[in-house]
């Protein structure tokens, strides 16, 4: 986090309030703007551990890196049913039944987690998505959708993928 967040005390306390109540928020606007770094404060001031997934194009934009890290998040948290069934499988695990495992261990921890998901518009359709890139859009989609009202999650993008609790547009700074 960075060590002060400047002018954005409102979106945060709004953002943060959303979360509270373990809903899906989005964070918007262009390159440059802080997303990831109201993202990143807001994960700080998270009572229980964030999850934080970057999503990269061409390196980690596959079911099997969501899968591993937060097999391994879990896991580092005491709940290993995810991460023993990927390891079993030699990372071939059926994704229907890795989001079930995924949604288990995140139900079981002690304090939620707060989910977050950077750099997300990475997900946007388009006409030269690889299949893997579509089975990662809809494996989020299926995770916000199993854990609504459940678990807060964080959706940080230029452009807004999924249907959010509380869509915030970021915009440039007040000169003041």
């Amino acid at each position: 986090a960075p060590p002060r967040l400047v002018g954005r005390d409102d979106i945060l306390a709004r953002c943060h309030s959303a979360l509270s109540q373990k809903q899906v928020v989005a964070i918007s606007g262009g390159s440059g703007f802080g997303k990831s770094s109201l993202g990143s404060v807001l994960a700080a001031m998270w009572q229980g551990s964030p999850f934080w997934f970057t999503l990269r194009r061409g390196f980690n934009d596959k079911l099997s890196a969501l899968f591993f890290s937060l097999g391994l998040f879990l896991h580092q948290r005491g709940q290993s049913g995810l991460w023993q069934q990927l390891l079993a499988d030699g990372g071939r695990t059926a994704p229907e039944l890795a989001l079930s495992l995924s949604v288990i261990g995140l139900s079981h921890l002690s304090s939620p987690p707060l989910l977050v998901f950077d750099e997300i518009d990475l997900l946007q359709q388009t006409e030269v998505e690889t299949d893997e890139q579509a089975q990662l859009r809809g494996l989020i989609e299926a995770l916000i959708q199993r854990t609504r009202q459940s678990l807060p999650i964080l959706l940080i993008g230029q452009q807004l993928v999924f249907a959010p609790d509380l869509h915030q547009p970021l915009g440039g700074l007040q000169p003041a």
